[in-house]
């Protein structure tokens, strides 16, 4: 995966219905523990921490260390590149859907 650009990291750790629960977690709670994070879910720590390399690899948290522990917090930003990526393709699938009904207006007609 270390090919991969910062959008298609962020769209794979997007692409993960667990590690979209951690970020709504984050957005929610704020900084906290991974253990704590690892205790909302049926998963193992393990399982969890390879959850939380990705969205960190991906540039969506990020980790500090305090002692024994990894806290994680979100990254301000971290989804902009992936927003920016969906609105400018989101117009130009509106606008070529405007077209299609402009033209099926006309042949209806």
């Amino acid at each position: 995966m270390n090919s991969l650009s910062s959008l298609d990291h962020a769209f794979h750790a997007l692409g993960d219905g667990t590690r979209r629960a951690i970020i709504r977690f984050l957005e929610s709670e704020g900084e906290l523990p991974a253990g704590e994070i690892a205790g909302r879910f049926a998963s193992a720590m393990p399982t969890i921490s390879k959850h939380l390399k990705v969205l960190e690899t991906a540039g969506l948290v990020a980790a500090r260390r305090e002692g024994r522990n990894r806290y994680y917090a979100l990254v301000p930003g971290g989804l902009a590149p992936a927003r920016s990526w969906m609105e400018r393709h989101s117009k130009l699938w509106n606008h070529s859907l405007d077209q299609l009904g402009d033209y099926l207006d006309e042949q209806g007609s």
